[in-house]
């Protein structure tokens, strides 16, 4: 039997596009024998109908939704290659069942966002964005409502432990830390020592951290998780960042110890929904910086997360399981393992 294997690009990645995700995929895909790609078409809602997804042996997502419903009846598709390290899109379960591999970016999308976390720490610390307003509308330094402070002597905390988080603490040590803490279930101290991290509670990290940082994925355990308790014993000068997944972090919570003043200040870089409404509360808040989820998206980082992507599209392809796969519990899985073995028969890509 002979026939290519077929790659299905979502279409949110054209919007605004000037060509790059063609050029991209070309260079990666374009030029192995065996293999073809193609732009999809998503009709309903931004959600993939299983007629959409039928044709294709891979998908390279970005935010298109895959559902249980949208898998119906599709028994080609082997891999779903997301762009970027969050799956909330996904009904990763229903693609597990149906034999379909899952897999992330998360080497291209490490370094970026841990930078993105320190460059949030600094600005808040030093006071930037008032800092900024203040000369701007005319003013000196005496307008200044408070002095910045230094990283040196400080506390860092995260809630998780995972790629970006571990990168945020390898970067952490030049600035002279008293010390970095993490809360993370999934994790064992021995399995953090080599950064110089102690796990402690959850507790035990809003009490501590000077600066609370979120790397946690967002799922049944970690929804709502900063809630009001959290911020009544967070330091009263202690600062959160949050460039992970907004719902981790109660918005009605947060926006309350902002005006209460419970906590110095935050920094987001994610939202409840794409961006706030214009009557969102948080708008309202002085000591909050908000960026529009774009931190983290420098030129390198989104070469890097294609390409890395189209890397696990091609070792399906050539009958392999992908690095950075989402459900691991898939390697065991009888029906995408009879993908794999059709692919190495019949494609020889």
């Amino acid at each position: 039997m002979s026939r290519s294997f077929l790659v299905g690009i979502t279409p949110d990645f054209y919007a605004g596009n000037d060509g790059a995700i063609e050029d991209l995929v070309a260079g990666e895909l374009g030029l192995v024998a065996g293999m073809d790609y193609r732009p999809m078409t998503v009709a309903s809602a931004n959600t993939a109908t299983p007629e959409e997804l039928q044709p294709f042996d891979a998908i390279l997502c970005l935010n298109t939704r895959i559902s249980a419903e949208s898998l119906i009846g599709v028994d080609r598709l082997a891999i779903v290659a997301r762009w970027g390290i969050g799956c909330d899109n996904l009904d990763v379960e229903a693609l597990s069942r149906a034999g379909i591999v899952v897999t992330t970016t998360p080497e291209a999308v490490r370094r970026p966002t841990a930078e993105s976390i320190f460059t949030l720490i600094l600005a808040l610390a030093k006071n930037l964005v008032q800092q900024d307003r203040v000369v701007r509308g005319g003013s000196w330094r005496n307008e200044l409502t408070r002095p910045g402070s230094d990283l040196r002597g400080r506390v860092l905390g995260s809630i998780g432990c995972g790629n970006v988080a571990r990168e945020m603490f390898q970067m952490a040590h030049g600035f002279g830390f008293r010390c970095l803490l993490a809360y993370d279930p999934y994790r064992s101290q021995s399995e953090v020592v080599d950064l110089g991290v102690e796990l402690v509670d959850l507790d035990t990290l809003c009490r501590e951290s000077d600066f609370l940082t979120i790397n946690a994925p967002l799922n049944a355990e970690t929804n709502g998780l900063v809630g009001p308790r959290q911020f009544r014993l967070m330091k009263q000068k202690s600062y959160l960042v949050n460039t992970s997944r907004a719902r981790i972090v109660s918005h009605a919570a947060l926006v309350q110890a902002l005006k209460d003043g419970r906590i110095a200040g935050a920094a987001l870089d994610v939202f409840p929904g794409e961006r706030p409404p214009p009557d969102d509360p948080i708008l309202e808040c002085e000591n909050v910086i908000l960026i529009p989820q774009s931190l983290a998206r420098t030129e390198d980082m989104l070469k890097g997360a294609g390409k890395e992507a189209c890397r696990h599209i091609l070792r399906v392809g050539r009958g392999e399981v992908p690095d950075a796969v989402v459900n691991r519990d898939i390697v065991e899985n009888q029906a995408f393992q009879a993908k794999l073995d059709f692919y190495r028969r019949h494609l020889r890509i």
